[in-house]
């Protein structure tokens, strides 16, 4: 992306590192849903930009989970540096050993997870950890998801839009019902790549779908998605 965030000083991107910030994470930090209090699960936080928008949006309390080693260090020092370090706690450990035994305490978790399931690997472990679905299995997040949300907790979530459909039904099989869905195109003529999911323990009587186009034109954005990434960005 071509703009820079209000916290761009705090984000440092080392010259090895399989992370970045991309229009994904973005979208879900701006987007995703905040409840009025509890807690926050960021599941594989990578260089941290969800947890420090959603700490940017509220005052809630942030803990963030990171196998990656690498990542984990770049994180680190951007929640360290961040006016949110007192609010954000970092975990290095894969998500399954952070939930083994812990109760559920959070009130939203929020997820950019591994998604190419059946492509080819990249070629670094970084970028293979973090883009397929090999230490993280798409079944594996939905049973975790639930098991760490409050009652009436809420997960958001943003997947390809060719695998929404296979993720929601493997949620449904976990306890986590799809309240909310939006279809993000690329520009007005394309089909959409991506989706944002809203998810809760309850079914709702009617799942909430619409679309959102994020440019217009190259690198000029729509009002939509100028106006839910506005404050994140330096004027």
């Amino acid at each position: 992306m071509s703009d820079f965030f209000r916290f761009q000083q705090f984000l440092v991107f080392h010259k090895n590192t399989p992370m970045k910030v991309g229009t994904d994470g973005v979208l879900l930090g701006a987007w995703a849903p905040l409840p009025e209090n509890g807690k926050v699960l960021d599941i594989g936080t990578g260089c941290g930009l969800i947890a420090l928008m959603i700490a940017q949006r509220c005052n809630l309390d942030i803990d963030a989970v990171e196998i990656h080693d690498g990542a984990c260090l770049e994180a680190q020092s951007n929640f360290s540096d961040s006016p949110w370090a007192g609010r954000i706690r970092l975990f290095n450990d894969s998500v399954q050993n952070f939930a083994f035994g812990r109760i559920a305490s959070y009130n939203l978790i929020v997820c950019n997870p591994p998604f190419y399931v059946n492509s080819l690997k990249p070629d670094t472990e970084g970028r293979t950890t973090a883009r397929h679905a090999i230490s993280l299995k798409h079944e594996e997040l939905a049973k975790i998801t639930s098991s760490l949300l409050k009652p009436g907790g809420k997960a958001a979530l943003i997947l390809p839009a060719d695998a929404a459909s296979q993720f929601i039904t493997t949620c449904k099989q976990s306890g986590l019902m799809l309240n909310q869905l939006v279809h993000v195109k690329p520009t007005p003529e394309k089909p959409a790549k991506r989706a944002l999911m809203l998810l809760g323990q309850k079914e709702v009587d009617e799942v909430v779908e619409n679309e959102m186009v994020v440019e217009v034109g190259r690198h000029r954005y729509s009002d939509e998605y100028a106006r839910l990434t506005r404050d994140f960005y330096l004027p």
